[in-house]
């Protein structure tokens, strides 16, 4: 891949591809990321990323679909620079773990067939691990998250369901 970039230019991420000999690719935009993730030959397979950060540090390698390449680097990114705060980071690894995050009876949002527990003081029923709203609309705003599935009441639309 022949790419010309002026002097200034910074690597965002640098992508090894195992299934040709752990070939290399550096990538200096999201959307020339976004680009190469999409085409064919990339589209289905799985890779390595490690994210460049400005600072010159580069995070751990991680496998990642080429499907989620786009998202894995941006939320890199945006964690690094302070612009996620430790609950949206979490609620971001989770639902990369997981696929999705539902909202759950008293605005708890959590991956589904998760185990549910009882609060001992008022005996709702609670996931055993959850976000509030804030947190995930945090995410939905910086778009790094979509919402999948929503809900009307009483005249306004609320999400009830978000992926990568």
């Amino acid at each position: 891949m022949t790419q010309s970039h002026d002097s200034n230019s910074e690597i965002i991420a640098l992508v090894f591809r195992l299934k040709t000999g752990c070939r290399q690719y550096l990538f200096y935009s999201l959307e020339e990321l976004q680009a190469w993730a999409g085409r064919k030959p990339y589209k289905d397979e799985f890779v390595f990323v490690i994210v460049a950060f400005p600072d010159g540090h580069c995070s751990d390698k991680q496998r990642v679909h080429a499907s989620k390449l786009v998202e894995v680097v941006e939320y890199g990114l945006l964690s690094e620079a302070g612009q996620l705060s430790p609950k949206m980071q979490k609620a971001y690894s989770r639902l990369l773990k997981h696929g999705r995050l539902i909202k759950y009876t008293g605005g708890f949002w959590s991956a589904p067939g998760v185990e549910i527990r009882h609060s001992h003081i008022t005996n709702t029923p609670v996931p055993a691990w959850h976000f509030g709203t804030q947190t995930i609309q945090g995410l939905i705003r910086r778009k790094l998250i979509k919402v999948v599935r929503e809900r009307k009441w009483e005249d306004k639309v609320y999400p009830v369901e978000v992926a990568l």
